[in-house]
């Protein structure tokens, strides 16, 4: 009797041990099943990044002065701030109001405290209307007063706003080239005694109170084109800004002198912020060729290469500017695209040839996707299509051709009349710029023709119709 209770303890002991380990394993799957599904991630501490260091210590590794890491890297110099993903701003901030933006000016602000001895400050949102308002004078007095050929101001220019009812007028001069010996202002920036980019301005024209914004969207331009290139342009160059055009009898707004190391702008109000950048993208991917590449084997090279950077760099900071592919297709579609390997074409001006000059941008798009950015460095100096991509230019211009017809711009309609009004643009700026005399009358036919151009490359065809009526209007009024 005894030996059957033992035995029953024994029993009941084992099933609660057992009882006991099923438990303590529950326990244990339970934990891992809610470390795997059910925990929340593990909190890593952010780094601390010592951002003096890391620039210095990578000046140092590479043997990079400050200004070149800037140029390499797409960083204003001398900024030495890193970020995971740096945003790249390529121009001083524009100022040319659109619908949505509200000025920041308004007509009831103190005028006196506005300004310092005669000048205002231009601020983001400003436009020459809004500032004009405020001073109680006429968009056309405050153009006159700074010599200005449009509207386009840049967030930190100093304006000089005259006294009501003044009648200032000024004399129009032509900025002959190459004549450094007019610019003797010149610009050095505060935290880089040894710039690349020596600023020089004429200090009776309109860019003289605009130096640092215009340094800075030069220096922007030329790391633009150095990254695109993946090479850095040896040594430093001067640059002119002018406020009026250099030659009295065509539109020349922009010239380089490789051999000189000069370059030379116009920056007397016209185009859009976008489009200065643009421009001087342009004729700083011109001056690189020639300086670094050597000199171009013909203008179609020269041109293309030049056209296609600027066009590219000036759609990444404004999503509104067109691809000059587009502009193409709308040429071929219409019958008026150029044949490439025709001697013949002219390359006087850009607004003068228009066609010409968007399809050798387009002409470098096509050479540069089906090759390397080093071939087209050498191709650039060459000319020897057959020798580096086995066909000749006759040839290449055929593929041109049936590439542009199948590139996804293709899928997008053209506005109706976009080429007609191309050739009618162009022809009016080649009748009217060998009689342009700066006078006040022919600049106000200059600006209505140059926002016909601005509303045109952005496909606003009716605001660029009333443009060009309105330019066709003056000019018959002055015969």
């Amino acid at each position: 009797m005894k030996n059957n209770q033992d035995l029953k303890r024994s029993l009941f002991i084992l099933l609660i041990l057992i009882l006991a380990a099923n438990f303590v394993l529950f326990l244990v799957n339970g934990f891992f099943v809610w470390q795997l599904f059910l925990a929340p991630p593990p909190q890593t501490p952010t780094p601390i990044v010592d951002v003096d260091a890391a620039v210095q210590g990578t000046q140092q590794a590479f043997e990079l002065t400050q200004t070149q890491l800037a140029a390499l890297t797409l960083m204003a110099a001398p900024s030495e701030t890193i970020q995971p993903t740096p945003e790249i701003s390529a121009t001083p901030e524009e100022v040319t109001a659109t619908p949505t933006e509200t000025p920041t000016l308004t007509p009831t602000q103190n005028q006196e405290s506005l300004l310092d001895d005669g000048y205002y400050t231009v601020r983001p949102g400003d436009t020459v209307q809004s500032i004009a308002a405020v001073f109680g004078i006429a968009d056309t007095a405050l153009r006159t007063a700074n010599q200005m050929a449009g509207d386009t101001i840049l967030a930190g220019q100093k304006i000089y706003v005259p006294e009501p009812d003044a009648g200032t007028s000024w004399a129009y001069d032509f900025s002959d080239l190459p004549k450094p010996q007019l610019f003797s202002q010149r610009y050095i920036p505060p935290n880089d005694p040894a710039p690349r980019i020596t600023l020089y301005v004429n200090p009776a024209q309109y860019p003289a109170n605009a130096e640092a914004e215009l340094f800075s969207l030069h220096l922007d331009a030329l790391s633009s084109v150095e990254s695109w290139y993946q090479e850095l342009s040896p040594g430093s160059f001067d640059l002119y800004v002018a406020g009026t055009l250099f030659e009295q009898d065509h539109l020349i707004r922009s010239a380089s002198y490789a051999d000189a190391g000069m370059v030379f702008i116009v920056f007397d109000g016209s185009g859009t912020p976008t489009e200065l950048f643009r421009l001087v993208t342009y004729e700083t991917a011109r001056f690189y060729g020639e300086r670094v590449l050597g000199t171009a084997d013909s203008p179609l090279l020269k041109e293309g290469a030049a056209m296609y950077i600027a066009q590219e760099k000036a759609a990444l900071i404004d999503t509104s500017v067109p691809s000059l592919r587009r502009y193409c297709i709308a040429y071929l579609n219409d019958g008026i695209l150029p044949t490439l390997s025709d001697s013949d074409l002219r390359w006087e001006s850009e607004s003068g040839d228009m066609v010409n000059f968007h399809t050798a941008g387009c002409f470098y798009d096509f050479l540069y996707q089906q090759t390397s950015i080093d071939v087209m460095k050498q191709l650039y100096s060459s000319g020897n299509y057959e020798a580096l991509l086995g066909r000749t230019l006759a040839e290449l211009n055929d593929e041109f051709q049936t590439w542009l017809m199948e590139v996804p711009e293709q899928q997008h309609l053209q506005p109706v009349g976009f080429a007609q009004m191309v050739l009618d643009l162009a022809e009016e700026y080649r009748s009217f710029m060998p009689d342009f005399d700066g006078s006040a009358a022919h600049l106000e036919i200059y600006g209505a023709l140059d926002q016909a151009r601005t509303h045109l490359l952005l496909f606003s065809m009716t605001e660029a119709q009333v443009q060009l009526t309105r330019a066709r209007q003056l000019i018959a009024n002055q015969q």
